[in-house]
């Protein structure tokens, strides 16, 4: 942190952005301030506004003073795009106890059998998490999308272990789970519950999959992003709400945001996978000689060129 000079007043080395790590140092300044006769500060800068504000704002309270008028101004570049929402026949079912769990995956797992081929859901996970006391917490819930319009969303804070039910349905490869950074949702829940080795199938990393897809440009994209791109939709992403307490009573915001991610990736989902892969080293094999090809813009906004797919394509 430096002044209005240029000078560093406060640098520390922190293992992660956590404000946590600053906290002590930030205290310590604004004593440091008053115990010399000098003035806290009134106006601070920091690349994340929205994530930083209520942090700075309790270490100097005189941010918060002779304030004339307060505007927000987004950091969302997709705020100007239609907001997605769930479909208004849609159905989002909350299941607490393990024989709930259990008679909800079943019933999951009868609708996976009688699909023609493989069965589609949009899965995603949340976990209590508070930036300014960071710590390991496990899996609170999983939300699942499914059908045209379909999201269960489980709570697993009181399961000692995971429902047999739900286990069946993670180990099910012809069960096709998209989620953005699923690999890392099914890590924690591993995590969550070590004594029970988990066996998942069928995931797939919607990050790399429309990325391959060019889609998008980079893998590393959130889901807001992706949703943007792939969809055309803005997914409000309320840190208020990421950041709050999963393990009690969730809130309609809660409910909402849950089911709005589940939902979203089966989304993306499925209108990716309407575009061909276009790296010709993952060249997809159920592509046929022939098929018309589409080549979008980065925003997805306008077709740029045409053509079709080679009967032999360069390996």
């Amino acid at each position: 942190m430096t002044n209005e000079f240029g000078e560093i007043r406060v640098q520390q080395f922190v293992p992660t952005t956590a404000m946590e790590h600053i906290e002590e140092a930030m205290s310590a300044l604004s004593c440091s301030l008053e115990t010399f006769g000098h003035a806290s500060p009134k106006l601070l800068f920091t690349d994340k506004v929205n994530s930083d504000k209520s942090f700075f704002e309790a270490c100097f309270p005189s941010l918060t003073t002779e304030i004339s008028q307060r505007t927000t101004v987004s950091s969302d570049s997709y705020a100007h795009l239609p907001k997605l929402n769930l479909p208004d026949n849609s159905s989002v079912t909350m299941h607490t106890s393990a024989n709930e769990i259990n008679a909800a995956m079943t019933n999951l797992l009868e609708l996976a059998d009688q699909s023609d081929g493989t069965f589609i859901v949009g899965l995603d996970a949340e976990w209590t998490f508070n930036r300014y006391r960071p710590s390991w917490t496990p899996v609170s819930i999983i939300q699942i999308a499914y059908n045209e319009c379909n999201v269960m969303i489980i709570k697993l804070k009181h399961q000692t272990v995971l429902p047999q039910a739900l286990l069946t349905f993670l180990s099910r490869d012809d069960i096709i789970k998209a989620g953005k950074n699923i690999n890392g949702d099914l890590s924690r829940l591993q995590q969550s519950y070590r004594d029970q080795p988990l066996n998942v199938k069928g995931q797939v990393e919607l990050g790399t999959f429309c990325r391959e897809r060019g889609l998008i440009t980079s893998g590393n994209s959130s889901l807001a992003v992706i949703c943007a791109h792939v969809l055309q939709r803005h997914l409000p992403k309320e840190t208020s709400v990421r950041e709050s307490n999963w393990d009690g009573n969730l809130s309609r915001k809660q409910i909402q945001y849950a089911a709005l991610d589940a939902w979203a990736s089966l989304e993306i989902y499925r209108r990716a996978s309407l575009v061909p892969i276009v790296n010709g080293e993952t060249r997809n094999p159920e592509v046929i000689p022939g098929s018309l090809v589409t080549l979008l813009s980065d925003d997805t906004t306008h077709r740029v060129a045409l053509g079709r797919v080679l009967e032999n394509q360069p390996r």
